[in-house]
């Protein structure tokens, strides 16, 4: 069940929400905090959605920016000014989403699609930084391999050898050893 925080001073919206979100699919909590206590409180209770409504804050730019970089969760901003670019870093972002008063009955398909698209993205770049890592790593065996055949005369074939071994005997990964090797640590 996604759990939602709706952020409203506008009683009206808060009705609407509550007629249009589906109970059996999200566990809805409307948040009576200010909005200086609002990033504070989401990182203390984690939450997959928050609804903002442009009632309930003034400088929410800060607020989302914070939120969106921290990958805190999924942003739904309602608002009849669609400010796209005081907004600009969260409308690139696909943990934001912004819509007009008056539109809540889609927030259902909104939420769904939005979830989907988040949690492919989160596994994309989590391979993406795998990916990285590996990129990194091959990039420093190859120096510190290119190192030890200058140093210390070796085929490439015995400094990778010599490069796994340590890592092996040490317990420690093929990265930190050449590292090492060309911090001129290990010769």
């Amino acid at each position: 069940m996604k759990r939602i925080y709706v952020l409203s001073n506008d009683q009206s919206f808060i009705r609407n929400i509550d007629r249009c979100l589906d109970k059996i699919k999200y566990n809805v909590k409307i948040l009576d905090i200010s909005s200086k206590d609002v990033y504070g409180y989401i990182c203390a209770h984690p939450v997959d959605f928050i609804i903002v409504h442009s009632s309930y804050i003034g400088n929410y730019y800060n607020l989302f920016d914070m939120l969106l970089n921290a990958k805190r969760c999924g942003i739904i901003y309602i608002s009849r000014n669609l400010e796209y670019g005081s907004l600009f870093n969260a409308t690139n972002n696909p943990r934001f989403y912004m819509i007009e008063p008056g539109k809540e009955e889609v927030l259902n398909d909104i939420i769904t699609i939005m979830a989907r698209s988040i949690n492919i993205i989160d596994k994309v770049t989590d391979e993406l930084n795998k990916y990285k890592d590996k990129l990194e790593e091959s990039k420093f065996v190859t120096k510190a391999k290119l190192y030890l055949m200058n140093k210390k005369n070796m085929s490439e074939e015995e400094t990778y050898k010599y490069i796994l071994k340590y890592a092996m005997d040490e317990r420690i990964s093929k990265l930190e050893v050449s590292k090492i090797i060309l911090r001129g640590d290990l010769i």
